[in-house]
């Protein structure tokens, strides 16, 4: 029998072929065909589980990545492991993640790794997550963003903060006791 373990911010692909060995595993073994059925639905629950438990967000919405984009996480609920996607023109931008100090400074440290795409795409960690754009004047004239990603408890529920339009003046709101839209689809 394969045993399945779930690693919190694990990495989701390996995660799902660890879940799709055990279900094929499972279904092998039996030799019987509940047990095929009662394997696939299991590989099901587990897909779907997998697939709920992140959302995908494009920074700026349908504007992207722009000036004045620092209040864009007002009214959103971010959880670590959900996925900011920064859409701009390389020519005229780049992202850099940065600390609370680079954030208020708009400044990126020595050797910070400027993102430089065009169509970037950054995993939340619990806690604050810090971006600005690090052309001369850019961040100064608000092209920079804070989101706090708040960790997802087993039984649904959020904990911590949702969001943050400036560092020290984070907004708290209470967890709810379900996440109100469990699929988490793209916004």
């Amino acid at each position: 029998m394969h045993v399945v373990t779930y690693i919190p911010n694990a990495d989701p692909i390996a995660q799902f072929e660890e879940r799709h060995r055990a279900a094929i595993d499972m279904a092998q073994g039996s030799g019987s065909s509940g047990a095929a059925v009662l394997a696939l639905v299991v590989l099901c629950v587990l897909l779907h589980g997998e697939f709920a438990e992140s959302a995908v967000y494009t920074v700026g919405d349908r504007g992207g990545w722009s000036f004045n984009t620092a209040n864009w996480p007002k009214g959103k609920r971010f959880r670590a492991g959900d996925v900011l996607v920064f859409k701009y023109s390389p020519k005229a931008h780049n992202v850099v993640p940065v600390s609370a100090a680079g954030y208020n400074s708009c400044s990126a440290p020595r050797g910070a790794r400027a993102l430089t795409t065009g169509n970037d795409r950054v995993t939340l960690k619990r806690g604050a997550n810090y971006f600005i754009c690090s052309f001369p004047g850019h961040c100064q004239a608000g092209m920079k963003v804070a989101v706090t990603a708040a960790r997802q408890q087993r039984d649904g529920r959020l904990e911590g903060l949702y969001f943050t339009t400036q560092p020290g003046a984070a907004t708290a709101i209470p967890p709810p006791l379900q996440v109100a839209n469990p699929s988490r689809q793209q916004r």
